[in-house]
């Protein structure tokens, strides 16, 4: 799965590098394949941290309580491994100024909060459930801060903004 990952990446670094990017149908290879590598990516990561889980749940003998508490374990890892992958994607899309990634990243991240909103958080004690939410503040709030910050320099210098559109 990593190996396919790697080659997909390289396949769109060479191929952006390339002479013949100037054409159509070039130009929209490159964007899907960025796409497809990123979502086997989130879909690797994802199937690696819950894989740890079910296999813990697998051994014979567990209680009710320690099956309920590896579920829970499960999909909270799940919520880390999205938005690290999210926030990382972000990060790389502010600073190469590319926007397919910073629209993938804030989807990414949008769906992570729909996911701890509505699974998430409704299995928690009323303890973890308030440390969950000003966690998840302080996850929205620093994104924000750092979308906006980007956004206004990227209007201040609206042609590097249009190069990268080509990326």
């Amino acid at each position: 799965f990593a190996l396919l990952i790697a080659m997909l990446a390289c396949g769109v670094w060479f191929y952006a590098r390339s002479d013949e990017t100037e054409v159509a149908e070039g130009a929209a290879l490159v964007p899907i394949t960025m796409a497809v590598a990123n979502i086997l990516a989130i879909i690797g990561l994802s199937v690696e941290a819950s894989g740890y889980f079910k296999k813990q749940m697998k051994t014979g003998g567990i209680l009710a309580e320690t099956f309920r508490d590896l579920r829970l374990a499960e999909q909270l890892s799940l919520s880390v491994v999205w938005t690290i992958y999210g926030g990382v994607l972000l990060t790389t899309g502010i600073l190469r100024r590319n926007r397919l990634l910073r629209m993938m990243a804030l989807l990414l991240l949008s769906l992570t909060i729909v996911k701890v909103f509505l699974f998430d958080l409704s299995s928690l004690d009323k303890v973890y459930r308030i440390i969950s939410f000003i966690v998840l503040g302080a996850i929205l709030l620093a994104v924000s801060f750092l979308y906006q910050r980007f956004r206004q320099r990227w209007v201040e210098a609206p042609d590097a903004e249009a190069e990268s559109r080509t990326d």
